[in-house]
C-alpha cells in the first residue's frame, strides 16, 4: 500500500513543471493580450477623433506590426495559445527544436515580468483615453495623441536595435508554420489521389457491370 502511495505522489510531483509552465505560459497570454488589445483600442480611437492624422495612426500599426513580426506572423497571445496548445496535446517535440523551446520560454518570462513590461510600454499610458458617461466625456487633444505617437516612435527605434537578436527565432518560428502548411497540403494532396482512385475505381466496376450484362 505504501509503494502505491509514494508511486501516486512522485507522479504528481511529476506533473507539477507542467502544471506550472501551462499557468505562466497562460498568464503571459493574458498580459500579452492585455497590451495589443490596447493598442487595438488606440487604433480605434484615434480613427474615430483624428483620422486625419495618419502619422500617428500609422505609429500605432507600425507597434502592432512590429510585435506580430518578433512572433512569426502572430500577435503574442496567439503565438503562445499556438504554443500552449501544442505543448498540452504532447505534439510540442514534434514541431519546436530545443532552441525554439528555449525561444518560447524567454517570451513567456518576457511577458510575465511586470517591471520590465510596464517600463517597456509605459508609452501606452500617454494615448488618449475617452472615459464614456451619460455626465461628461473626456476629450483629449490631439497634441497629446502627437506627443504618445512621438513615445512610441521611440519604441520602435529601439525594437530596430534590437532586431539582429530577433531574427533567428523569427525565422524559426515561420519556418514551423511553412512545414505544417506542407504537411496541410501533402494531406490534401493524399484526399485528392484517393477520391480520384474512388472515381476511377466506380467506373471501371460500371464498365464491368455493363459488359456482364450485354453477355
Amino acid at each position: 500500500m505504501a509503494s502505491i502511495h509514494n508511486a501516486f505522489i512522485q507522479r504528481l510531483y511529476s506533473w507539477i513543471p507542467c502544471w506550472t509552465r501551462c499557468w505562466s505560459c497562460e498568464n503571459a497570454q493574458w498580459k500579452a493580450n492585455k497590451i495589443y488589445s490596447k493598442l487595438e483600442e488606440i487604433e480605434e480611437e484615434l480613427l474615430e477623433n483624428y483620422h486625419h492624422r495618419t502619422d500617428i495612426l500609422d505609429t500605432v500599426r507600425k507597434a502592432m506590426e512590429t510585435l506580430r513580426e518578433e512572433n512569426g506572423g502572430l500577435t503574442p497571445a496567439d503565438f503562445l495559445d499556438k504554443w500552449h496548445s501544442d505543448y498540452h496535446n504532447g505534439t510540442e517535440s514534434l514541431y519546436y527544436t530545443s532552441e525554439q523551446r528555449a525561444a518560447v520560454d524567454r517570451v513567456i518570462k518576457k511577458w510575465n515580468d511586470r517591471s520590465s513590461r510596464d517600463h517597456e510600454f509605459s508609452f501606452l499610458d500617454m494615448y488618449p483615453r475617452y472615459y464614456h458617461s451619460y455626465e461628461d466625456m473626456e476629450y483629449v487633444e490631439e497634441e497629446q495623441a502627437l506627443d504618445a505617437a512621438l513615445a512610441t516612435q521611440g519604441w520602435l527605434r529601439k525594437k530596430r536595435a534590437e532586431c539582429p537578436k530577433l531574427d533567428c527565432s523569427r525565422i524559426s518560428f515561420r519556418k514551423i508554420k511553412i512545414e505544417r502548411m506542407e504537411e496541410e497540403v501533402r494531406d490534401l494532396q493524399s484526399l485528392m489521389a484517393m477520391e480520384e482512385y474512388n472515381i476511377v475505381r466506380e467506373e471501371l466496376e460500371a464498365e464491368l457491370e455493363s459488359e456482364t450484362l450485354l453477355s
